[in-house]
């Protein structure tokens, strides 16, 4: 049974880092404590400068930008999620300094990403549908399904990934039967998301367009449609059968969707550039030069409209 290895490779884990703790040296427990003392001091100013300056500033603005709605998120979700952060820095560099072996490190690095996942996702999920820009009838059950699915698909990807870990010296190894019915159950709470990120997607489209931005309009439905329909066509590969093709599928479709999100992020970070460039050269004698012939022509160039 999965629990009964699960907690048999947690016992092989602990005394491999017993052992691992007892063979090093005590130069490297110095040197261990110094940097952990180093880390925790660099994250605490940067929250606390993040909350007095940036935060502040961000919070008073009337009217923002892509890159100031984003570093606001980003912002928030560091304070909230500092304790975790925290601590992966730790387990990482005390993974570092002992030399555990590899089976162990492997298990703990899984547990250590799931966590972090998950809370980010989680905490993420509560700040965006915290939004008051985003009119949904019903906030609180969209919010309880949301949450409660990525936490389900949490927890199960990370034992996914754990009972796919091909390495000498690892117990948490099951039978293809069971493999196959982790997989299946992961794959049918993915599609279970889909009608959820649907209403979220219908709120977020409804409150860019109160805000009257003009730019970007094809590039945000396509892109908030894109992500629902491949989990669903990635679900339904999983369900009717084809397990190692719809992992295949979802794999290359991460790649995608990773190369698709930084050039989202590159183009609302280049749309405000050149908004704050219209706002710069508005005092220059030759304004209207800027404004109306050389931005745009650089804007028409580049396929920013």
């Amino acid at each position: 049974p999965v629990p009964n290895l699960f907690i048999q490779q947690v016992q092989l884990t602990w005394q491999g880092f017993a052992q691992a703790f007892q063979q090093t040296t005590t130069q490297n427990w110095q040197i261990f404590s110094v940097v952990t003392l180093l880390w925790l001091l660099f994250l605490a100013g940067t929250l606390r400068w993040s909350r007095g300056n940036i935060l502040n500033t961000l919070n008073a603005a009337k009217e923002r930008s892509f890159t100031a709605y984003g570093g606001l998120l980003g912002i928030r979700l560091l304070q909230k999620n500092a304790g975790s952060i925290a601590l992966a820095g730790v387990m990482m560099l005390l993974l570092w300094l002992t030399k555990p072996t590899w089976a162990n490190s492997i298990f703990v690095l899984t547990l250590i990403t799931g966590w972090l996942v998950i809370t980010l996702l989680l905490h993420g999920v509560r700040l965006l549908l915290a939004d008051d820009s985003l009119k949904i009838a019903d906030h609180a059950k969209l919010s309880w399904e949301l949450q409660s699915l990525l936490l389900f698909l949490g927890i199960l990807g990370v034992i996914t990934a754990l009972i796919h870990i091909e390495v000498e010296e690892y117990v948490l190894k099951v039978s293809l039967t069971t493999s196959d019915l982790i997989s299946t159950l992961f794959m049918l709470g993915l599609s279970l998301t889909v009608l959820p990120l649907l209403q979220l997607r219908k709120a977020m489209l409804n409150a860019w367009q109160s805000r009257n931005q003009s730019s970007g309009g094809i590039v945000i439905h396509l892109f908030t449609l894109i992500v629902p329909l491949l989990i669903l066509a990635v679900a339904f590969l999983g369900l009717i059968g084809y397990i190692n093709l719809g992992w295949n599928i979802a794999k290359h479709l991460s790649l995608f969707l990773l190369v698709l999100i930084s050039w989202f992020i590159i183009w609302g970070l280049v749309t405000d550039a050149f908004n704050w460039w219209k706002s710069v050269v508005t005092t220059s004698p030759n304004n209207a030069l800027w404004t109306e012939s050389l931005i745009p022509l650089v804007q028409r160039i580049l396929g920013i409209t």
